[in-house]
């Protein structure tokens, strides 16, 4: 069994830092809904390419792995979200099987473009980035709870660790060389390259074949 993996859900270019996994407790403490450690994710910014001193109020969020999508709801918030869960057990780093459930919010109400139960593909485009419920900028919010499923119920590993059952995911970040975060967008593009490339091939190889005879 392989060590869980995730990729990143944004196309390049994007910021990381807005607000990481544990930032801000006295915020979150204030707002007396049970966060008492902090922020349970980490938050992502979209950089406009054609002026880079800006951000996109809109961007496409991208499925970080392989799964089924779990739900499609508001929170009590107005905060709309596509939840994902893992089609198989990978383990954490402490070497423990679980199923993986990948939040992503504050979502646009009308862009989301997946439903409950539909299986998705790393890359595959999720929905549209925004603004909605609790939060003062356009970003997207993702968060990572293990677990076990049940029928077509997810049950948190870790309920009551102060961040809902959340960890922080960026140990099961799929890194480059360089470190930068290897995205979702870029494994699809490179697999839908290869997968040209091999059907060109066999054309070729068909036609040359074709032509010997």
């Amino acid at each position: 069994m392989k060590q869980f993996e995730i990729f990143y859900e944004l196309k390049q270019p994007y910021k990381t830092h807005y607000n990481d996994f544990g930032d801000n407790v006295d915020f979150y403490k204030s707002l007396n809904i049970g966060l008492n450690n902090g922020h349970t994710g980490q938050d992502s910014i979209a950089i406009d390419q054609t002026r880079p001193a800006f951000t996109l109020a809109i961007f496409p969020i991208y499925a970080g792995i392989d799964g089924w999508v779990y739900r499609t709801e508001p929170d009590n918030k107005g905060g709309w979200g596509v939840e994902v869960i893992s089609n198989e057990k990978f383990l954490d780093i402490n070497g423990q099987p679980f199923f993986w459930k990948v939040r992503y919010w504050h979502i646009l109400k009308d862009g989301i473009l997946v439903k409950a139960g539909q299986k998705v593909r790393v890359g595959d485009i999720l929905c549209w980035g925004d603004n909605t419920g609790l939060s003062q900028k356009s970003h997207c919010h993702r968060d990572t709870k293990p677990g076990d499923v049940k029928g077509d119920i997810f049950i948190k590993a870790f309920p009551d660790n102060g961040w809902f059952g959340a960890v922080n995911d960026e140990v099961y970040m799929s890194k480059k060389k360089d470190g930068a975060y290897y995205t979702a967008y870029e494994l699809r593009s490179n697999l839908t390259k290869i997968s040209e490339a091999i059907e060109l091939l066999g054309r070729k190889i068909a036609e040359f074949i074709k032509n010997r005879k």
